[in-house]
């Protein structure tokens, strides 16, 4: 009982000097261990004594709050590997039990939506055999919606059917603006020679800035011709480009873009929609297209690949940064989003420019894609367009001029980015290496300077002049370009390709990791 009375006394007085005296914290134990069940210690007496010692124990330094967990014990947030691999495992096993067509295409909806979400999960699909119990539904399905959705799902795992010529067809668009106007002049002199569509005539198709908007124009489907993606340029130059300067000076100020960035995305959802890219591989005609932009990773700026189809070794042979589930608007408006002349786009909260900040020739990345595609095909015909050759001589007058006149901030701001996005270093490169009558590079000289966002209409037909005489003066390289599209696919690799689809139809019947587990 004194022991107890005389702790009690000691608690309703706050201690004097440091938290480590002996006594105190004895003192202070004897009370906790007697606790209110002390006779003569009353019970609001004691709920003030624990809120002294919760203020002791803050100037202490000590924490009340729970402890900190390891980062090892705890559980990740998503599946762990074994159960993703189980996840997958189950929606492949209810493919193969399914036979009503609405069911079916339910099931891969699902098994989509899966991968889509766990990227990670496609190394191991295309692992158990899922690629074959696609190719055996499309190969038997009589609905075409069955077929079109075997077909997104193989090009979301990263199939690609073998090339219809002897080997892989390229065609690479640089950026450039209004100077697109170009590439589609010469690609309408290859439809001729060809007298096929250029989706029809390539396997792989890819562009940056204004190459996105032609292959945007073209893919299913909005299955524009190219003059009716001719018409979307000159409706772009008048409804965009054509506007005052003290307008589009204010909202550079105020948005980081000369124009108006909104009527723009308008422009181009009226004449795109709103399609999923990979929602154009459920036509079996369809090309492999990729389209370019830029995005800040860390320190860096690094290229990003709007694509229609994904990655057969998942995350694990990723390369570059890319995608599959963006619109098709959404893929030009990104890869069109220039500095200084349009904002920024944002998809899923990343930033991205104008595709051409980093890489404003694409051909070298769709050579890489190519062999990631088809890794056992060689490249027959590889096309990359530029949009234009400006070159002039420069004459002791043109210094003199240029000693007289003021230059504006966007004046230089535009020949930074011209200048950055130089495509001729790429083409050395590539024309010292491909070997043989299979790369052409077509870009047209120009007599005068166009810029991106040019507007004049004396201007662009200049333009259209420049290239129409470009595809006279070579009309032999163009004929040749275009033999080397049309040729048709040796009957000894047409069995092989054969042999080797039977070969997948008959794993998938007797798939043991799926029918016997």
């Amino acid at each position: 009982m004194l022991k107890t009375a005389v702790a009690t006394t000691l608690l309703e007085i706050r201690p004097s000097g440091c938290s480590q005296c002996w006594w105190f914290q004895n003192v202070r134990g004897l009370a906790q261990d007697q606790g209110p069940k002390a006779s003569n210690v009353d019970p609001s007496t004691w709920v003030g004594m624990s809120k002294v010692w919760d203020w002791w124990d803050y100037l202490k330094g000590k924490s009340t709050k729970t402890p900190k967990v390891p980062k090892w014990k705890l559980k990740p947030p998503g599946p762990t590997k074994v159960e993703l691999n189980s996840i997958t495992k189950k929606y492949l096993a209810e493919l193969y039990f399914t036979d009503a067509d609405f069911v079916l295409i339910k099931k891969m909806d699902l098994l989509f939506d899966h991968l889509t979400m766990y990227p990670e999960a496609v190394q191991y699909a295309v692992k158990i055999g899922c690629v074959d119990k696609l190719l055996d539904i499309r190969y038997r399905a009589v609905a075409n919606n069955v077929k079109q959705q075997a077909c997104k799902l193989l090009s979301a795992l990263g199939h690609a059917d073998p090339p219809k010529s002897r080997g892989v067809r390229i065609l690479s668009i640089d950026g450039g603006g209004m100077r697109g106007l170009s590439v589609i002049h010469m690609l309408k002199e290859i439809e001729i020679l060809t007298q096929k569509k250029i989706i029809d005539s390539f396997d792989l198709i890819c562009g940056v800035s204004t190459g996105a908007i032609i292959i945007g124009c073209m893919l299913p489907p909005v299955n524009m011709t190219l003059q009716q993606i001719e018409n979307v340029y000159k409706d772009c130059s008048t409804k965009v480009f054509d506007q005052s300067t003290i307008i589009g000076t204010g909202r550079m100020l105020w948005s980081h873009g000369y124009y108006d960035t909104l009527a723009w995305e308008n422009l181009l959802k009226s004449y795109v929609g709103d399609t999923q890219l990979i929602d154009t591989a459920k036509h079996e005609t369809c090309p492999k297209v990729f389209a370019v932009s830029s995005i800040s990773v860390q320190s860096r700026v690094a290229p990003f690949i709007f694509r229609n189809y994904g990655n057969p070794k998942g995350l694990a042979g990723l390369d570059y940064y890319g995608t599959y589930s963006a619109k098709i608007y959404e893929t030009i408006r990104a890869s069109s989003a220039a500095p200084t002349i349009f904002e920024e786009m944002r998809i899923d909260g990343i930033p991205h420019m104008d595709g051409g900040i980093v890489l404003n020739n694409p051909t070298a990345l769709a050579i890489h894609e190519a062999k990631n595609l088809w890794p056992n095909e060689q490249i027959s015909c590889l096309v990359s367009c530029g949009t234009g050759l400006h070159d002039p001589v420069m004459t002791m007058e043109d210094l003199r001029e240029l000693s007289q006149q003021a230059t504006s901030w966007k004046a230089i701001l535009d020949k930074i980015c011209a200048s950055a996005t130089d495509t001729e270093a790429v083409h050395a490169a590539l024309n010292n290496l491909l070997v043989g009558n299979i790369y052409f590079r077509l870009n047209p000289p120009l007599s005068k300077y166009i810029v991106m966002d040019e507007v004049d209409k004396k201007n662009l037909a200049t333009l259209i002049e420049d290239t129409k005489m470009y595809c006279r003066r070579n009309r032999e390289m163009f004929e040749d370009l275009s033999h080397q599209l049309v040729l048709p696919r040796p009957k000894f690799q047409c069995a092989v390709d054969k042999a080797k689809l039977l070969y997948s139809l008959l794993k998938c019947k007797f798939n043991k990791e799926i029918r016997y587990k």
